[in-house]
């Protein structure tokens, strides 16, 4: 039997993304505004909200279906001796639970979105009673002008910030790198002015404009980031991750 909305397991998996408060169910709880009816997650998209994701795919089409495999995302970005503990356990065990999900290609996140979407538009209708005056919500990557323009008004001064506020290379005075030896979890290091977290490091993100990823991440150094610079990429890396925008219609 396929799994069904209307279960209590699917309920669970709408959690993931949005939650109940003394006003009942609320799609935007872990968002912030960034224009009329346009929304930004405060973080970036987390192992358990991608694993949730590969859940309910695989219990809706079927373990070896085509749908849940698509969901994988590439193990083999961690590759090489220093990494070979992170490969076996970083999407898969708790303790990385709220680390940013890497090894994604720009289509599973725009399919991400997408299914992203859909649940919370369902959830909307399992959980209020007068379904004729619902909103809708879209799910999207931003735009490369709306995060910028988010980082910018968000008044990140890096002339007085340090490696570690970002969790990017540090240069020892010596003029060696040190490098990071993992992504940090996505509610850490710094936050911004409207509690952003991480749009400077940790995780470059992907915006909308395919193969073009903003913000930096902890393989880069600290005089490698700014708000405007673009991070091209070509396939799904161990430095790449993603936010969503959602559109209330």
């Amino acid at each position: 039997m396929k799994f069904r909305s209307l279960g209590v397991l699917a309920i669970l998996m709408i959690l993931t993304f949005s939650s109940f408060n003394k006003k009942g169910y609320e799609p935007l709880e872990r968002s912030r505004i960034i224009s009329e009816n346009t929304y930004m997650d405060v973080t970036e998209v987390s192992n358990v909200q991608w694993r949730a994701y590969m859940s309910w795919c695989e219990k809706e089409y079927g373990k070896k279906s085509k749908e849940y495999v698509a969901t994988f995302p590439d193990e083999n970005v961690w590759e090489g001796k220093k990494f070979e503990a992170i490969q076996k356990y970083y999407l898969r065990h708790t303790a990385y639970d709220n680390y940013p999900v890497v090894g994604i290609s720009y289509k599973q996140a725009t399919a991400y979105c997408r299914w992203r979407a859909n649940r919370i538009n369902e959830g909307l209708r399992i959980n209020t009673k007068n379904n004729k005056t619902l909103p809708t919500y879209s799910c999207r990557l931003p735009s490369k002008e709306e995060w910028t323009e988010l980082a910018t008004r968000e008044s990140f001064d890096l002339s007085i910030s340090t490696a570690k506020d970002f969790s990017i290379i540090q240069i020892k005075p010596t003029g060696v790198e040190e490098k990071n030896d993992i992504t940090a979890p996505v509610n850490s290091l710094r936050q911004s002015a409207s509690g952003f977290f991480n749009l400077l490091g940790n995780v470059a993100e992907m915006v909308a404009e395919k193969g073009i990823a903003k913000g930096g991440s902890w393989q880069h150094r600290i005089d490698e980031i700014a708000i405007e610079k673009n991070f091209e990429y070509t396939k799904p890396t161990n430095w790449i991750g993603f936010r969503c925008v959602l559109e209330k219609k």
